[in-house]
């Protein structure tokens, strides 16, 4: 190799940016700052620290990416266990209500039509709730008073003037046309009022 004849000040030149380099390098944040700018000069020249960071930013992305699709899964299975028990209460809640309007004498068919004329449009979930709502709709048809003698109040009969019925029908022998008569209108108001909330309940 030829010699190259440098003089004494280039020499020290030389050296003190030598040294200048070596300290600005020995900073591992200022290092790779000249990589990438020796890199722009030279895009030949080979860059260890930004290749390790490169390999290493990979890794922790591809981790990052694994504990976010992690939580992500997590957070949907949670979501969708909640889901799940709030429909099972739902559920429950709306099954239990339908049986209490059975116990109370209701059909099928009548628990469908609270549902779907009640509840199902106004967002009710509980039926006794709703039934309130559709006996206020529904109220039972006001008996009437078939022809006869007599203006005799039949809602306001109380349980011992009926006894006291009897008692006279007893002492008269069946033989006042007035009593008898009244008797059967309280007998036919009773039967009509059953039959009126029996339908209410089809």
């Amino acid at each position: 190799m030829a010699k190259i004849e440098v003089d004494e000040e280039q020499w020290n030149l030389g050296q003190r940016t030598l040294a200048t380099m070596r300290k600005i390098a020995s900073n591992p944040k200022n290092a790779r700052a000249l990589e990438t700018m020796h890199k722009e000069i030279d895009p030949n020249v080979s860059t260890p620290l930004a290749d390790a960071d490169k390999i290493a930013n990979e890794r922790v992305s591809t981790l990052e990416k694994q504990l976010a699709d992690m939580r992500k899964e997590n957070e949907d299975q949670r979501k969708k266990d909640e889901e799940e028990r709030s429909q099972g209460l739902l559920r429950s809640k709306w099954e239990t209500g339908r049986q209490k309007l059975k116990d109370q004498g209701f059909s099928d068919a009548a628990i469908d039509k609270i549902e779907k004329e009640i509840m199902e449009p106004k967002g009710i979930i509980d039926h006794e709730d709703a039934l309130t709502i559709w006996e206020k709709k529904n109220p039972p048809p006001a008996p009437t008073m078939p022809g006869g003698v007599g203006s005799w109040n039949f809602l306001e009969t109380s349980p011992e003037d009926k006894d006291s019925d009897i008692k006279r029908l007893i002492d008269t022998r069946g033989n006042s046309d007035v009593l008898t008569d009244k008797m059967a209108r309280d007998a036919l108001t009773d039967f009509r009022q059953q039959v009126a909330q029996a339908n209410r309940r089809r």
